[in-house]
């Protein structure tokens, strides 16, 4: 029974880096959606609705991806584990990914303008 247990553990730790690298991915999308059009000396970023969405979206699935890993990471730190640096380095990958998302997308709110493209 032992042995399943820390299969489990294991399992779950793996679960957390993969999906710490996962909302790695999307809040480095992100930031890289929003820094092509954010001007830092007017404090502004104009951009279509689509790119808006497109970010929100990259916002949404990063949070998703990093909340879920936080706490599988949490919980698969035991000491039935035989891999819990595993467990850690998911745990820490995944704070990093919240944090990034987050900023970037506090950024985003306060300086984005969104301009509707012209009709023709």
């Amino acid at each position: 029974m032992a042995v399943q247990r820390a299969n489990r553990y294991e399992n779950q730790a793996k679960l957390a880096l993969l999906l710490a690298v996962v909302g790695v991915l999307f809040a480095l999308a992100e930031a890289a959606m929003f820094l092509v059009q954010f001007k830092p000396a007017d404090f502004e970023a104009r951009m279509g609705p689509r790119r808006s969405y497109a970010i929100l979206a990259a916002v949404a699935a990063a949070l998703g991806a990093s909340t879920i890993g936080f706490f599988v990471a949490l919980n698969s730190v035991h000491r039935l584990n035989p891999r819990p640096n595993l467990s850690w380095t998911g745990f820490f990958l995944n704070a990093l990914a919240l944090t990034i998302a987050l900023c970037v997308f506090i950024v985003f709110w306060f300086s984005t303008e969104i301009v509707a493209p012209p009709r023709p």
